[in-house]
């Protein structure tokens, strides 16, 4: 199964279902199931807006697999201002799972039976 790191609360927010588009400066060819690992560092919650800050609990677990969405499409986008290309990450189907802790990695990556299974 192929996972993806991804810094809180961002990770909180998408498997309450309440982030459903993931940006990402590269693209993926890959669809379906994709388990929600989170990084160490957290965001500042400036970044969210204010009904996404009301749903974040300040007790959120760092450095494990919480849980799995799935990857239902990648779009190619352009930010109107800067002219720069992104990726818009479609995400739908939030599940949690009972935290693993592991150590995340950049980009999409390939996690163990032993964790997949807990995903499945």
């Amino acid at each position: 199964m192929k996972a993806l790191s991804i810094r809180q609360p961002s990770a909180h927010l998408i498997l309450e279902g309440l982030k459903k588009i993931e940006y990402r400066s590269w693209p993926t060819d890959h669809r379906g199931p994709l388990l929600i690992h989170t990084g160490r560092r957290k965001d500042p919650l400036e970044e969210f807006t204010k009904r996404q800050r009301a749903a974040i609990p300040d007790d959120l677990p760092t450095g494990c697999f919480l849980g799995v969405v799935d990857l239902i499409s990648v779009r190619c986008v352009c930010d109107p201002d800067t002219f720069e290309i992104g990726y818009e990450w479609r995400l739908a189907n939030p599940r949690r799972i009972k935290p693993v802790a592991a150590l995340g990695k950049l980009n999409l990556f390939e996690v163990p039976d032993s964790i997949a299974r807990l995903a499945a």
